[in-house]
């Protein structure tokens, strides 16, 4: 990979749930979602939780999301133990996929 670039905005996303899935592509280049599927779906780490599964949790969300946004999310992981970032407000945006190799 030569680079990244993350850009930060909001997209008119819908609830959707396809044969049980409710992770879906967005946009021209298909940024990968999860809908905010109530119980059951996501679930919000503690700070044990935290420490056992990520190395700097402040600074993966500062990668991800940048230093003024850091506060706005919390990481939860899902059932398949895939992690992401979750606005702590509802309606604070979408819920952003963690890369794996940022744990």
């Amino acid at each position: 990979m030569a680079g990244l670039t993350i850009r930060i905005e909001q997209i008119r996303v819908y609830n959707l749930t396809v044969n049980k899935l409710h992770n879906y592509a967005v946009g021209d280049g298909g940024v990968p979602v999860h809908n905010a599927c109530g119980a059951g779906g996501l679930k919000v780490l503690n700070k044990k939780e935290l420490k056992r599964f990520i190395r700097d949790p402040e600074g993966l969300k500062r990668r991800v999301v940048g230093p003024k946004k850091v506060s706005k999310f919390n990481i939860a992981r899902d059932k398949d133990w895939g992690f992401w970032l979750v606005p702590r407000n509802k309606g604070g945006g979408p819920n952003i996929p963690i890369d794996p190799m940022d744990l």
